[in-house]
Parts: C-alpha cells; structure tokens; sequence
C-alpha cells in the first residue's frame, strides 16, 4: 500500500482546522510536530499555538521543551484536521527505503529525547534538594495557608518557605526528585525538568500508612484530610497523576492488604472522580473512592463569593462546615477506620487491646518519684490516631521551647521488617521498649510515647506475664501522665 507523506505546507493548511485552545490537544500536536520535524518544528507549533487567545510565548517555549518524541505523531494531525473538515488535495508517494530512514530517524530522536530527559531530571534533583536544604521554617500567617485554613503544625513542619514561597517536596522511590512552588496568590509551579510522573508526597506519618492511607490531588485538599483524621496522606499533586502513584504502592497495599481512601475533586467535567476510580482499580479492592458533598445552597452561597466558581474539593469543604464536616463524611468510609496490621491480625492480641474510654480524652495525674523528669504515655485502640497525637505533642511542646523526645513502638517496627516472629517473646520487645525509653531520657526532660511499656502486660502470653509485669514495674521510675484516647 503506497503511503504518502504531508508536505510542510500541507500541515500548516492542516493546522488551521484544529482549535489550538484545548490543552490536551494543544500538547499532543505539539508532540506530532517535534516528533516529525524535531526542533525545526518549533516554529511551526509557535505559529499555530498563536491563534488561541490564551496564547503566551513562554508557556508555548516551556511546552515545546517538555513534549517527549514519539508520543505522538503527525498522523494524529491529519486525523483531527480531516474530522474538522480538512481534505488533502495532493500528496507524494513515498519509497520503502523513505520510510525506513524516516523509521530510524525517529528511533534515534526518542532515544536522544529520553537521554535529555534523564539529564534534565538529574540537573532538577539536585537543584530541587539544595533548594530544600537552604530554605526556611514555614510562616504560619503565609497567605495562602490563611486562605485555606492550614495551621496544624504537623503539616507544617512537613514543607518548608523560601521568601514568600512555599515549597512543597516532590518525592519518588523515597528521594526528593523536586519540588512544587506555591505562591501567596495561589499558584503552583514545579521546577523544570521535574520527574513528576508517578511522584508524589506523603503528609503525615509514613511509618503507618500500613493501616491505612487517604490520597488526594493537591496540597490543600491533602492538608484538610490529614487534620480530619489524623492519617497519613499521599499527594499526587493532580489528578492525572493519581494513577501512576497508585501503580507505585500497588505492591505495598497488596502485601499488606491496606486499606486505601482516594478523595477525588468533584469538578463538573468528573475529571477527578474519572482518575480516582482509575487508580482505585490499580490498587485493587482495598481501594475506595469518595467525594466532598454540597448542598445546593453551599454551591450557591460559594459562587456568590468565589466569582461563580463551584466548591470541588475537602479544603472547600472545609471552608464552608469546618473540619469536623470534613470528619463526619470520612467516617463513612468504613474500610479506612479498619486496622490492617499484622500486628492485630492475630485474635487473642487483638482481643487483649485495651478497650477505649467512654471520654474522648482521660488524663491521669503523674505517678511516681519526682525527680524533674516525666514520661506522657498515650493509650488506645487501633486507628485513634495514637501516633498522630504524639508526634504532634511533640511539635507544639518544641514550638514552645520545651525539649522532648518521641518513643515510637518497636514492635511495629519488627513487623515493617519482616520479623513479626519476634512478637512472641514480649519480655526481648518489652525490655527494648524500656531501653529506648531511658535512652530517650538521656537527651530531654520529657518523653512522650504511642507505645507504653505497660502494654507488655496485655500482649504478654501467660507464661510470661510475670515476668514482662516485673519489667513494667521496675521501670516505673518517673512521673508520668496517661493519656487515653476514645
């Protein structure tokens, strides 16, 4: 079958056919031109991007550096033309030995693109890190954390400020590969080159995301679910990219059967429930999809003062009921409040976890021989937030120039490695958590912990339940409040 290859002028009248106002084909002509022409076609995409009114040189010159050769092709030109209308009036036969080359050469293009695109990753990496090492403590009256309501210190002591700017760690394989800008106005920008295809970053705790983990598009929206729950949260900065990420942790929430809660932005074209239910299949059927909800005078209410713009996501959800509207549409997704620990898998230690308080909150008065040190211990059942109180007990007492440690629980550490045999022996775990304790001691006043010794009791099988509670009560050496959560 003779093919026929378009002229230069041909595409140009092509051209003229496609709007070039649609990003998603605005990107994928831009594409075809450089797969077909490589740089020389920049002129032409620059020409043709120049009938949209949206039309700005820069993003046309950012856009053109970011297209990958061989994504698409100048056929997908010709087809969207020809269904606008287009029709070809003449064209050139083409010899075997034509294509061939023209084969080649494109190979060889793709194999030079992707060689640039490793490179420019490289240069942003590096310059992404030295930008995070250099920059600043987050300023809590930043604008655009007032806008949206973000004042939790445990998100803001994940990201950092450069001037006026936040910078937001971009993170893939569990390495900074860049960083996302947010400005005082709202506007966001990733540093060139960026590596953002399946990236993504984890706000809160990821030592926990085994029991379970949201996953939302943006800063904000993510910033609102960690505050309702106390969970962590992994960001994938847009909804195109839920999916990669999603490919990403499919292993690790299949092998630990995690629990997983996409919130999707509600926008009126569905885009972000569409890509939500797409990386909801990936990770499988621990994986389950939601959405803010709004009623008609919420809607209504929220054009009148956002210039006939539609609330869509968590933080405008936020915004308009307070976090705790936020919680209570949450606590519905029943397959998130299930803890999905090896740790509590087992029957008789999860029938021996301590049953919660009737109060969301019991302080006991500190215990013990006075000697200017104090332990806090914090109870509970699994997934209320144990974890998330300490560390963020930690944050606000170091914010008021109060020295402390955290002593997380080193069993969950011998579970994350492997080596959940070892659970057995209560009286080797026990004696670890004591030592880290008095360790801890060695460097502050105050240790607050998620996992109190005193839990070597409870989890203790009953030969060797003397001895863990000879343990416990040896080590009672220095006031301490309980704090037990509902």
């Amino acid at each position: 079958m003779a093919y026929s290859v378009p002229t230069e002028s041909e595409i140009r009248n092509a051209l003229t056919y496609i709007d070039a106002t649609e990003r998603q084909t605005w990107v994928s002509v831009g594409t075809a031109l450089k797969t077909e022409f490589g740089e020389t076609g920049f002129n032409l995409f620059d020409e043709w991007s120049q009938t949209a009114q949206n039309y700005k040189s820069k993003d046309a010159k950012d856009a053109w550096r970011s297209f990958r050769v061989g994504k698409s092709n100048i056929g997908y030109v010709i087809k969207v033309a020809k269904q606008n209308g287009w029709q070809r009036e003449k064209s050139q036969p083409i010899s075997s030995a034509e294509i061939e080359k023209r084969r080649q050469a494109a190979q060889q293009a793709a194999r030079q693109a992707e060689k640039e695109k490793l490179q420019e990753q490289a240069k942003a990496k590096i310059y992404a890190q030295n930008i995070w090492k250099n920059a600043d403590r987050v300023n809590p009256n930043h604008a655009y954390l007032r806008s949206k309501g973000i004042d939790n210190p445990s998100v803001l002591q994940s990201i950092r400020q450069q001037g006026d700017t936040l910078i937001i760690p971009v993170k893939n394989r569990g390495e900074m590969v860049g960083i996302q800008r947010i400005f005082e106005d709202g506007s966001k920008r990733f540093n060139r080159g960026i590596e953002k295809k399946g990236s993504a970053f984890v706000m809160g705790n990821r030592d926990e995301m085994q029991h379970g983990f949201l996953m939302a598009e943006g800063f904000a929206t993510a910033a609102t679910l960690h505050i309702a729950t106390g969970k962590p949260v992994v960001v994938a900065f847009d909804a195109g990219n839920l999916k990669d990420v999603a490919g990403n942790l499919k292993g690790f929430v299949a092998k630990n059967q995690t629990p997983v809660l996409i919130c999707a932005d509600k926008d009126e074209n569905q885009t972000g429930e569409i890509k939500a239910k797409t990386a909801a299949e990936v990770l499988g059927s621990t994986a389950t999809v939601i959405t803010p909800d709004f009623s008609d005078k919420e809607i209504s209410d929220w054009q009148q003062s956002h210039n006939g713009k539609m609330p869509t996501d968590f933080n405008d959800l936020q915004a308009i009921g307070g976090v705790e509207r936020v919680s209570v549409i949450l606590s519905e997704a029943k397959n998130l409040n299930q803890d999905s620990s090896p740790a509590v898998q087992n029957d008789e230690i999860q029938n021996r976890q301590p049953e919660p308080t009737e109060r969301p909150l019991r302080m006991e008065r500190p215990q013990g021989n006075l000697n200017n040190k104090l332990l806090i211990n914090i109870y509970g059942s699994p997934a209320t937030g144990k974890s998330y109180t300490a560390e963020n007990l930690v944050v606000l007492l170091k914010e008021n120039g109060i020295e402390c440690e955290l002593v997380t629980e080193y069993a969950t550490e011998l579970i994350r490695q492997g080596q959940a045999e070892k659970l057995k022996n209560q009286v080797a775990v026990t004696s670890e958590q004591i030592r880290r304790q008095q360790e801890a001691f060695n460097k502050a006043d105050i240790v607050i912990t998620d996992s109190p010794v005193a839990l070597g009791m409870i989890y203790s099988p009953d030969e060797q339940k003397a001895e863990v509670t000879q343990l416990v009560e040896q080590s009672k050496t220095t006031p301490y409040i309980n704090i037990l959560l509902r």
